[in-house]
């Protein structure tokens, strides 16, 4: 029992003791705004009607000529109260628009579409989380933390071709509660590699039933203590499907993409 408890003060007391010989304490805030760079996409989506009758399962890359190369803006950061305990936050956006005529007939909501017609679409994508953070170890080199929080990520879908005044619009915005894991390795005082996933699968009443996994490895250059340059690569998967007054209907994306932004610490 005494060496256990010897562990265990070991382990808490160690890194802030590192921090005590002259480590500089980690950055209280940090805002890093930029570019998200989508190179590829596979996005699945339907809409029951509001009879309840079931649309048509619509892929936007190939059914509709959906743009899958696209640039949008994105802001991440975090602000921590003390070394061990931080808050988290990102946001980014994604306009995607597609035009094709229809080889098949397509049902999305209450509007059908009938075959060989050219139909207008658009996809417009929003990102925003909001998580805690916890530093369960830090040393000279390397950051471990978890965190717990949430990612709501919102759609408009609109379908439509003026010739035959066609249109049909629809919205869903849904919250996932996501778990994660980070990493910061410090490679030299200029240069950190960083590591972040996040995860979660939720069923609810029938209601909504989804999961989510989000991964990202990110290259940061400090060339000045309160300047930081980075680039990232991501990958985005997400499963939903919905059965709410808005919005009945399923949605499957996978992003791959990549981030350049520049960082403001403090």
């Amino acid at each position: 029992m005494r060496w256990r408890s010897a562990g265990i003060a070991v382990a808490v007391v160690w890194p802030a003791a590192v921090w005590a010989q002259g480590e500089e304490l980690p950055d209280r805030f940090a805002l890093k705004l930029g570019a998200f760079y989508l190179h590829d996409s596979d996005t699945e989506f339907s809409a029951r009607s509001g009879t309840g009758l079931l649309g048509t399962s619509i892929n936007f890359e190939s059914d509709l000529d959906g743009e899958d190369s696209v640039t949008g803006p994105l802001i991440r950061g975090y602000y921590r109260f003390n070394p061990r305990h931080r808050v988290d936050f990102g946001w980014y956006r994604v306009e995607r628009d597609g035009s094709r005529r229809t080889s098949r007939e397509i049902t999305f909501g209450d509007t059908t579409f009938p075959v060989d017609v050219g139909v207008d679409s658009s996809i417009d994508t929003e990102v925003a989380k909001l998580l805690y953070t916890w530093s369960f170890y830090h040393v000279e080199k390397v950051e471990l933390a978890a965190s717990i929080g949430a990612q709501v990520m919102s759609y408009d879908f609109r379908l439509s071709n003026p010739r035959r005044t066609l249109v049909e619009t629809k919205s869903v915005s849904q919250p996932l509660p996501v778990f994660g894991f980070r990493m910061d390795y410090t490679i030299n005082p200029r240069w950190h590699l960083l590591f972040d996933v996040e995860t979660f699968y939720i069923e609810f009443q029938d209601k909504l039933r989804g999961s989510l996994d989000d991964i990202q490895l990110s290259l940061e250059c400090r060339p000045w203590r309160h300047v930081s340059f980075g680039a990232s690569l991501d990958r985005l998967a997400i499963n939903a499907n919905v059965d709410e007054t808005d919005y009945r209907g399923s949605v499957n994306d996978l992003y791959r993409g990549g981030q350049l932004y520049i960082g403001l610490h403090y």
